[in-house]
């Protein structure tokens, strides 16, 4: 049976209910405690409502991590991601940098050029901050947390749902349905541990997401469903 409740670990940006696949583990496996963890932050949405700019910080077994900015969207590339920084131990306790200042600069730039040619306003990108200020090199305006909270689905009726579209779960499928139709299916895998959902949509109705967090905490995109003039289709989730 499928139950509602709250993620165990604050989110920073944007809080959120999520739809719990099963109940919550009570602690990890060895396994697990050493594998590489990833969460993923929505922080903005383009002004066209086709996409969003998501943060992925990832941590490693060992030390160190990874910085990352994905943008999601409804024209291709549709999931297109820019390494900023990363600082993967190798395993003797230390935490080089891997991506030095030249690199993080070009990715920045990219970035940038993708988030302008997307719509997105109130994001700075300032790649003169790579290296010892890379964590303010992505500079948001605190205005997007409001619209990132409410973009949200809500538990309604064993489903989640937000204006006119619902989430509705089946063995192995999660389903988006607008007008009593599905436009859009997203596979789940099985595992062998619960699992949350995280589903959220735009207010102009473009582009809906799915996050999947997996007991050990670790989280990946599971799909995108989006279009234009109400016309939803799943789309790819390969990164570029």
């Amino acid at each position: 049976m499928l139950r509602h409740c709250p993620l165990p670990v604050a989110r920073p940006l944007f809080p959120v209910s999520l739809l719990c696949l099963a109940a919550l583990l009570a602690g990890t496996s060895p396994a697990q405690a050493m594998s590489i963890r990833t969460r993923l932050f929505p922080v903005a949405f383009s002004e066209d409502g086709a996409s969003v700019l998501v943060r992925s910080a990832l941590s490693g077994p060992e030390g160190g991590g990874e910085l990352t900015y994905e943008v999601w969207g409804t024209t291709a590339p549709h999931r297109l991601k820019v390494t900023l920084s990363s600082t993967m131990s190798p395993g003797d306790g230390s935490t080089p940098e891997h991506v030095d200042g030249k690199s993080c600069a070009a990715a920045a730039r990219t970035l940038d050029a993708a988030l302008k040619a997307r719509g997105f306003r109130g994001v700075k990108v300032r790649a003169e901050r790579c290296g010892a200020h890379v964590d303010d090199v992505v500079v948001v305006e605190p205005r997007h947390g409001k619209a990132i909270a409410e973009a949200q689905f809500r538990a309604r009726g064993g489903k989640l749902a937000q204006g006119g579209v619902e989430v509705r779960f089946r063995s192995g499928e999660v389903g988006i349905y607008r007008d009593e139709a599905k436009v859009c299916a997203f596979a789940q895998p099985k595992r062998d541990t619960p699992a949350e959902l995280f589903v959220s949509g735009t207010a102009t109705g473009r582009l809906i997401f799915a996050i999947e967090r997996t007991s050990s905490g670790d989280e990946g995109l599971l799909g995108l469903c989006g279009g234009v003039d109400h016309k939803l289709a799943t789309l790819p989730t390969d990164a570029r």
